[in-house]
C-alpha cells in the first residue's frame, strides 16, 4: 500500500476501532473523519479530524509523518499504533477531558492568545480570519488549550468561531490583547543572559556579546513575536534599550531588538535576515525577511529603510499603536468544526 488516501482510511478504521472498544477511556464517543485542513505558514494538509458528534470543536491530526515511517519500512500496524499513542495525550488535554467541549466566549476569553504571521504566503488563509495589521505582518487570535508534550494545542479564531462567540472583531482583539499581555506578559532580556537557553540562528549577530542585542518574547516563549502588538511594547522596549531600535524577526516565537545607535552596518541587516531565514529557519517558524524600526518620536513600528529605496515605500506599512482591523467579512459557516 503506497497510497496516502488508503493509509488515511486505514488510520480512521484503526483509531475508531480502538475508541469504540474502550468506552471508559479518553476519546470515548469521539468520531474520526478525513478532511483537508487549511493551516497558516504553508502547513496545510489532508489529514484526520477528531470530534464529538454534538460539538463544533475538533482536533486535526497530520498523519503524514506516520505514513512516511511506513514507506520507510515500519510495519503498518506499528505506524498506526505510534499514531494512536500520540493522539491519546491530545484527548487528555484541557477542553477534551469531558464531552462535549464547551466553547462559549465566556469560557474562552481568558484563554485567548495572539500569533503574528507574515501576510505574504498566507493570503488565502487570512481571508477566513479576522486579523490586524502590524507593519507588513498579520496579527491573529487563537484559543489556547494548554500544553501537550512539548507543544501546545490551540484553535485559530476564524469567522465561523467569531460568529459562534457572538462578539465583534474589535471586542475580540481588545480582549485578546488584554488577556495575552496579562497571562503571558512581555519579557525583554539581554541576549548575553540567555545565550545558553536559546538556539536562534541569528546569534551570530551578537558578535560574542559585544553588540547589545535583546530578546523580546512572551513569558512562555511560544508565538512570542506577537508581543510587538502588546499595549506599551514600544515605550517599554525603548525604556530598557534607552534608544530607538531595530526589530529583527528571529521567528514567530521571538524577535531581537537592536539599539539604533549600536550597530554600524545597518544596511547589511536585511541581507543577513533573508539569508538566515532561507538557510536556517524552518518555513513554519519564519516571520519575515524585513527589518523593522521603532521610533520613539513617532511611537510606531515601520519597515526599516532599505538602501536604494524611497522612504515612503518603506514606511507605508507602519503600524498605528492599536493596529488596523482586517479580514474577510464572509463567514465560513459551512465549516462544521472549529479545528485546532
Amino acid at each position: 500500500m503506497k497510497n496516502y488516501d488508503e493509509f488515511l482510511s486505514r488510520a480512521v478504521a484503526s483509531l475508531q476501532s480502538y475508541f469504540d472498544s474502550h468506552p471508559q477511556g479518553p476519546g470515548a464517543g469521539i468520531r474520526i473523519g478525513i478532511r483537508d485542513v487549511e493551516k497558516l505558514q504553508g502547513e496545510s494538509y489532508r489529514g484526520l479530524t477528531l470530534g464529538y458528534p454534538s460539538s463544533r470543536v475538533g482536533a486535526s491530526i497530520n498523519p503524514g509523518p506516520y505514513f512516511a515511517m511506513y514507506l520507510q519500512g515500519l510495519p503498518l500496524e506499528e505506524a498506526l499504533d505510534r499514531l494512536l499513542q500520540d493522539v491519546l495525550p491530545i484527548l487528555k488535554s484541557p477542553g477534551w477531558t469531558s464531552s462535549p467541549v464547551s466553547f462559549t466566549y465566556e469560557d474562552c476569553r481568558d484563554r485567548l492568545m495572539l500569533e503574528l504571521v507574515p501576510r505574504k504566503g498566507n493570503e488565502e488563509q487570512l481571508r477566513s480570519l479576522p486579523w490586524r495589521e502590524v507593519a507588513d505582518l498579520a496579527l491573529i487570535v487563537r484559543v489556547d488549550f494548554g500544553g501537550i508534550g512539548d507543544s501546545r494545542a490551540s484553535a485559530v479564531v476564524n469567522h465561523s468561531l467569531l460568529s459562534l462567540f457572538g462578539v465583534s472583531q474589535e471586542k475580540l482583539f481588545e480582549d485578546a490583547l488584554e488577556t495575552a499581555s496579562r497571562t503571558i506578559p512581555l519579557t525583554i532580556r539581554p541576549m548575553s543572559e540567555i545565550l545558553t537557553e536559546m538556539s536562534s540562528p541569528f546569534l551570530n549577530l551578537a558578535g560574542g556579546g559585544h553588540i547589545p542585542l535583546f530578546v523580546a518574547t512572551n513569558s512562555r516563549g511560544f508565538m512570542g513575536a506577537s508581543v510587538l502588538a502588546y499595549p506599551g511594547f514600544g515605550p517599554e522596549a525603548s525604556r530598557i534599550l534607552q534608544d530607538d531600535f531595530y526589530i529583527i524577526p528571529s521567528s514567530i516565537h521571538e524577535v531581537l531588538l537592536l539599539p539604533a545607535g549600536s550597530f554600524p552596518c545597518i544596511p547589511i541587516l536585511p541581507a543577513i535576515v533573508k539569508n538566515v531565514n532561507a538557510e536556517q529557519v524552518s518555513p513554519e517558524d519564519r516571520l519575515s525577511d524585513n527589518v523593522y524600526f521603532y521610533s520613539r518620536a513617532l511611537g510606531r513600528i515601520a519597515c526599516a529603510l532599505v538602501p536604494g529605496e524611497e522612504d515612503h515605500k518603506n514606511t507605508a506599512c507602519g503600524q498605528a499603536p492599536a493596529g488596523s482591523s482586517k479580514g474577510s467579512t464572509e463567514e465560513d459557516a459551512e465549516d462544521p468544526l472549529i479545528i485546532f
